[in-house]
């Protein structure tokens, strides 16, 4: 399984480190929520399409107030991935990038319970301290 996603993931960072580049050479020409409505509305449109594909089942959702809350929230942080990628050189932006797995941690412990591990606490400040 894991040989499978491996090449997928890098595709994925190929893609995002073309995108932030994209992003940082467009600067402010283009203003961040007309770049946030672009991207939502490539994946309003990836969504329509598996839906018709595959009938409303493909996108039924339980925990619909949830969903929307997540959707809210990736917007606002992808805005900040916006100002941040394009107003900040590139180098410093992709290493601020980094420091999410610190928060990430934090709020898994804090927010949904999660045990970190005598181990794992040094871990997330030391892993991106390696990219800087």
């Amino acid at each position: 399984m894991m040989a499978r996603a491996l090449p997928w993931l890098v595709r994925g960072y190929c893609c995002l480190a073309v995108e932030m580049t994209l992003v940082h050479w467009v600067g402010g020409a283009v203003g961040a929520f007309q770049i946030v409505a672009l991207r939502r509305t490539g994946g309003f449109a990836l969504v329509g399409t598996v839906w018709a594909a595959n009938g409303r089942v493909s996108v039924r959702s339980t925990a619909l107030g949830v969903q929307v809350t997540r959707g809210v929230l990736s917007g606002l942080g992808f805005l900040g991935y916006l100002y941040n990628y394009s107003h900040v050189p590139l180098a410093d932006a992709t290493a601020l990038s980094y420091t999410s797995a610190i928060f990430l941690t934090a709020i898994g412990a804090v927010v949904l319970g999660e045990r970190v591990g005598a181990r794992r606490r040094p871990a997330s400040p030391l892993a991106s301290s390696e990219h800087c």
